[in-house]
């Protein structure tokens, strides 16, 4: 009997151990911290930090809003961000769930979303639009609005999701339309597609200084050494998954891409963690890391 035995506790810890690591890899969510120096940031927005968000594709976030509105508030950011997929593109979500998380965003920071391609597939995206508005969401459409944050201002823009990819192919911000005023101030752009990263470039005066997205989903598997596995719109291997991308011959013009939330496209991640990110803009990093990191 014991011989029998041995056999199968072994199995049942190996299973034991497997499960704990999905559950792990899929529901628990981690916090990932990016300082992005620019000597475009104005003074006064000096430490500023935005939580993004991306991809929790409800009612499928796997991630409790309970557990994400507490590491949100943990972190006292000055600005949210969500770039897309917010809503499964074929599932209902509880609207008053909804309302409710959306209003607890707004309650912690000033909070702005774009579509993904998800909500542009989606029959439930005029439901959660309403629900994010009257929660006090904004919604940027192919829009630039200038934000005031502690007496600067800079110009946040959203790229509104299309039907079909061929937007991405040629200056995908052809309809945004900036005041010379928004041109000469930093920018942020919030969008969808990391694939399209140079592309956002392709206008000088619209030049994003800091691109927020997701969609990658991390690659969904991330091989060690390798890195992800597969993402939607790059295929196998794909050059944008997560982290931060620098725009050649300019090195504070950068991309932060999330790993998301919500269930990937495979229904699974694997060493690929849920994830929240948390971005702090500072002027000059060393100025920063002297004041505030002793």
């Amino acid at each position: 009997m014991k011989h029998r035995l041995g056999p199968l506790v072994k199995t049942a810890l190996c299973l034991g151990g497997a499960l704990a690591y999905y559950y792990y890899q899929n529901y628990c969510l981690q916090s990932t911290h990016y300082i992005l120096e620019s000597p475009v940031y104005p003074s006064q927005m000096e430490g500023l930090k935005i939580v993004h968000l991306s991809d929790l594709n409800l009612p499928e976030q796997k991630v409790p809003f309970s557990q994400l509105i507490r590491k949100v508030k943990k972190e006292c950011p000055g600005m949210i961000a969500l770039t897309g997929n917010l809503i499964h593109q074929e599932l209902a979500f509880n609207p008053q769930e909804l309302k409710a998380f959306a209003s607890e965003l707004v309650a912690i920071a000033p909070t702005f979303m774009v579509y993904g391609d998800h909500e542009v597939q989606s029959t439930y995206s005029r439901l959660m639009e309403e629900c994010l508005q009257a929660s006090g969401v904004k919604m940027l459409h192919d829009q630039a609005i200038t934000w005031n944050y502690q007496g600067d201002s800079i110009t946040i823009m959203g790229l509104m999701e299309k039907v079909n990819r061929h937007f991405l192919k040629r200056d995908p911000l052809k309809f945004i339309r900036l005041s010379k005023e928004q041109e000469a101030l930093p920018k942020i752009l919030l969008a969808h597609h990391p694939e399209a990263f140079l592309r956002y470039h392709d206008q000088d005066e619209k030049s994003p200084d800091l691109v927020l997205t997701g969609h990658a989903q991390g690659g969904q598997i991330q091989v060690p050494g390798i890195g992800g596995l597969y993402a939607p719109n790059q295929g196998y291997f794909p050059s944008y998954t997560e982290g931060v991308y620098r725009l050649p011959g300019n090195r504070y013009k950068g991309m932060v891409i999330s790993r998301g939330i919500g269930q990937p496209q495979w229904e699974f991640r694997l060493h690929n963690r849920s994830e929240m990110v948390c971005v702090t803009l500072v002027k000059d990093w060393q100025a920063f890391k002297s004041r505030y990191m002793k």
